[in-house]
């Protein structure tokens, strides 16, 4: 769950350089909003993969050889759905309400309280269940089901069309 921090840094970095007028001087030339907000949006996929991938060989590593690499990338790549969905959450905010971008880290703070203290707490399941990490089967103690994972990649990818959309027509500065 960590690891989503530094993909919503970068997602919303495009906000940033709004507040201190660096967009303006990059839209004075003809670069499409989206061809920008695009390249803040590779990186960060390109960044949610590379994390994962390094936490897995990381772990692997940590554990002396007990655990074989291909089991825990699965564990782990599991997880890149629900970072996407963060991250759409993040972009959407951007688009929409450029302001209120620190709803986001709200967000990330319920869902690490449920996530980890949930237990203790004795949160309803359903409590648990409206995170994107809640969702995430919990190999290898749960058997692997697709379908979160898919329906969580297509609300990230719908959260991230709207507020690119958005963003693309809104007015900066």
């Amino acid at each position: 769950m960590v690891a989503s921090v530094p993909i919503v840094l970068t997602v919303i970095k495009i906000h940033g350089e709004e507040k201190r007028g660096r967009l303006e001087q990059i839209f004075a030339r003809s670069v499409p909003r989206v061809k920008l907000y695009g390249s803040f949006l590779i990186v960060a996929i390109i960044e949610s993969v590379a994390i994962e991938f390094l936490l897995s060989v990381g772990l692997v590593g940590a554990s002396g050889g007990e655990l074989a690499l291909g089991s825990v990338l699965k564990v782990g790549l599991c997880y890149l759905p629900a970072i996407w969905a963060i991250a759409g959450l993040a972009i959407l905010l951007v688009g929409f309400l450029p302001k209120m971008t620190a709803l986001v880290w709200a967000v990330f703070g319920y869902t690490f309280i449920v996530m980890y203290f949930g237990r203790i707490m004795d949160v309803p399941e359903w409590a648990v269940k409206i995170t994107p990490f809640g969702n995430i089967p919990q190999l290898p103690v749960q058997e692997f089901t697709l379908m979160p994972l898919i329906g969580l990649t297509l609300i990230a990818v719908a959260l991230a069309a709207l507020g690119v959309l958005r963003f693309k027509e809104r007015d900066i500065g």
